[in-house]
């Protein structure tokens, strides 16, 4: 799955021995913010290992592209999500087709040109003059 969002906070690494393993493990936890959506919402992802963790190079206000992968675990019969770990953290590209905020697409559409001949608002009709007795022709 994927999200893009900005950074709102980075929160300091964590690292600890593995139980089952013996190795050292090291994970970091960040905050972003969706954008593209029109109530957006603040997520927490982790990214573990000290490579990805200095690969990504996680910065506050950034925009980012997240990729993550989810999963869930039963603890005494009831199913909880674990933190989405992100495996792959790229700086966003704008995309055709995004949500805009609504003022944005007023200046946008204030921008366009109508083709010529035409007036903004103004109606044309697309098969035929409107006849009192109801026939196009």
């Amino acid at each position: 799955m994927q999200i893009t969002g900005v950074i709102k906070q980075v929160l300091p690494p964590q690292s600890g021995t593995s139980k089952r393993t013996g190795n050292p493990w090291v994970a970091q936890q960040f905050v972003i913010e969706e954008q593209g959506v029109q109530f957006p919402q603040s997520l927490l992802f982790q990214v573990f290992g000290q490579d990805k963790i200095q690969q990504f190079a996680l910065q506050v206000g950034s925009v980012v592209t997240v990729s993550f992968s989810m999963r869930v675990r039963e603890y005494n019969g009831k199913m909880y999500n674990d933190t989405p770990n992100a495996y792959a953290v790229q700086p966003a590209q704008p995309q055709m087709g995004q949500y805009q905020p609504i003022q944005q697409q007023a200046q946008q559409q204030a921008q366009q040109v109508p083709p010529s001949g035409q007036q903004q608002g103004q109606y044309q009709p697309q098969y035929g003059q409107y006849q009192p007795n109801g026939r196009a022709f």
